[in-house]
């Protein structure tokens, strides 16, 4: 998308989500995890105050990166075991 319509659609998804449920949207996660700085703007430009990748681990500076935080991947096959660890690490195995 060009720069005008990427503000366009992330700031009319917030404005949907927000009149449909009546609620405040306050977080974004970019489609598939792929994202550029053209899009973090266009998410703070749109309102958001927070976003999430698809970068796995634990953001350690989550207020300096608010609009790119990281992801832990939970799996309900996870022992309590590799939850737990999952937690501490913010990363897959060992």
């Amino acid at each position: 998308l060009d720069d005008v319509q990427r503000e366009t659609e992330i700031a009319a998804a917030r404005e949907s989500l927000r009149a449909r449920f009546g609620a405040p949207v306050e977080s974004f996660a970019y489609p598939f995890g792929i994202y550029s700085s053209k899009d973090v703007e266009a998410a703070r430009a749109a309102g958001f105050t927070t976003a999430v990748t698809t970068v796995e681990g634990i953001s350690r500076n989550p207020r300096a990166e608010a609009l790119e935080l990281s992801r832990i991947k939970v799996s309900g096959k996870d022992s309590l075991w590799v939850f737990a660890l999952r937690l501490r690490t913010g990363r897959r195995g060992v």
